[in-house]
């Protein structure tokens, strides 16, 4: 029997690649809202939420409707288009059914909304391995971290049976937050920061090596 029971998937950049869906989506809401403007080079701000995926290519100072209108496009066209434009990555779907088989309870923390995490995760037919699905906009604040603390709060889970795996530094701050393990994969958005990151212990480098990883740090 496993002694983790719990284990918390960050999903862009760890299960899925979303990054074409995203890409251009952020390229239409660019060419509708600022036409004319040439098209930045979105791949590399991939990970953070919307407004500041878009504040990385607009002055500080525009103003605050640009930055609304831009999200207001990307989700229509995400919601829509976008979000079929990804694939999960390799050993995915087998070992999210090897964990499901061996009664560990599954948790899937984005900071996507509701609407294109359900339509992905039911596309890539992974949607019954999940317990719960924690969305950004489940909490008021529209952030995965609020999002996840109100759920962890609300629940009666063992933090030492925990174990978080993510490719961004924000997810490495959940875990470190609420005192869960961590794993960090070496393929995501953000995961130079992480391999980088001296406070960062544990690496894989396909989602297949989670369970010899979990036996090698005796979580298993």
């Amino acid at each position: 029997m496993p002694i983790v029971d719990k284990i918390i998937f960050d999903f862009d950049g760890t299960l899925i690649n979303s990054q074409p869906g995203i890409v251009t989506s952020a390229e239409k809401a660019f060419k509708v809202v600022l036409p004319g403007r040439p098209i930045p080079n979105f791949t590399p701000l991939i990970g953070p939420p919307l407004k500041e995926m878009f504040l990385g290519v607009i002055p500080k100072d525009s103003d605050p409707l640009i930055i609304s209108r831009l999200v207001e496009v990307f989700r229509a066209t995400y919601d829509t288009e976008g979000w079929r434009n990804s694939n999960l990555y390799p050993g995915v779907k087998e070992t999210l059914a090897v964990l499901k088989e061996l009664k560990v309870n599954l948790w899937l923390l984005t900071n996507k909304r509701r609407v294109p995490t359900e339509l992905m995760i039911r596309h890539h037919c992974i949607n019954t391995n999940f317990d719960y699905v924690i969305t950004s906009d489940s909490s008021p604040k529209n952030n995965k971290y609020s999002a996840f603390q109100e759920r962890w709060l609300n629940s009666k889970m063992q933090k030492r049976d925990s174990v978080l795996i993510g490719d961004s530094i924000d997810d490495f701050t959940v875990a470190r937050d609420f005192k869960l393990q961590f794993i960090a994969i070496s393929y995501g958005y953000g995961s130079n920061l992480l391999i980088n990151n001296p406070d960062v212990k544990q690496h894989i480098d396909k989602i297949s090596d989670i369970i010899p990883k979990l036996k090698y740090m005796k979580l298993w």
